[in-house]
Order: C-alpha cells, then sequence, then structure tokens
C-alpha cells in the first residue's frame, strides 16, 4: 500500500491522461490522450473517444461552430484534425455527436465557461 507521502505528484493533464487509461480509453499507446499541439499547418486537436459518431472542435475561432472543423475517427478511437489559428490564446471544447459539449481533457490551461463546464485554452506562440 502506497503512503501519501510516496505517491508522485502530477499535473492536472498527467492525472487526466491516467484517469483515461484507468477507465479502459487506453487500449494502445495510440490512444493516449494528447494536448492540442503545433503540426504543419495549425494545431492538431485530438480526442480519444470510441462510441462517438461524431466529434468537432468549436471555440472562438471559429464562432462556436459544431460544423466548421470536424474532426476525423483515426485508429485506436482518436478524431483528430488540424485548425490553422494565429498567434494567440483560443478557447475551445469539443461538441460530441452535434450537440454534446465536452470539455477538454488536455489542453494549456482552462477557463469557466458560464455554464457550469470548463473550455480548453490553447496557445499559439510566434516562430
Amino acid at each position: 500500500m502506497f503512503s501519501q507521502e510516496s505517491l508522485p505528484i502530477l499535473s492536472v493533464s498527467a492525472m487526466r491522461a491516467v484517469a483515461f487509461c484507468l477507465l479502459g480509453a487506453c487500449a494502445s499507446p495510440q490512444a493516449l490522450p494528447v494536448p492540442p499541439h503545433p503540426v504543419d499547418g495549425g494545431v492538431e486537436f485530438s480526442l480519444v473517444l470510441s462510441d462517438a459518431q461524431s466529434v468537432a472542435v468549436a471555440g472562438n475561432f471559429n464562432e462556436w461552430s459544431h460544423a466548421a472543423h470536424p474532426l476525423e475517427r483515426g485508429d485506436g478511437g482518436r478524431w483528430s484534425c488540424v485548425v490553422p489559428l494565429p498567434e494567440g490564446e483560443h478557447i475551445f471544447m469539443f461538441v460530441i455527436d452535434g450537440d454534446q459539449w465536452m470539455s477538454p481533457p488536455l489542453a494549456d490551461d482552462f477557463v469557466e465557461d458560464g455554464f457550469g463546464q470548463r473550455n480548453g485554452v490553447v496557445v499559439v506562440k510566434g516562430k
């Protein structure tokens, strides 16, 4: 048994990743949750959610549109898309099956959305 003093201190992001794996969402390494990150062409948003029929990312960068940035289903239940974003802070959430708003499991930061949930924040830095 572990004592409280012997447990490692984990960041909130790391704790969420561990929780996702413990809940069975991480069947393989490619199914691990990943925060939004820069790639060629913009920022890649991804979400591991094997039972969804559709996933989109909505935020202040697309006027909170459910349809502007759909994610594509990939291996291991991972959904992803690349969104071209300018430098700055951008607030976002995921929309599951067209009408279920979901706070992102991982982000650079989080802010309250005024409706009882938390929006993710992704920070795009200049090159």
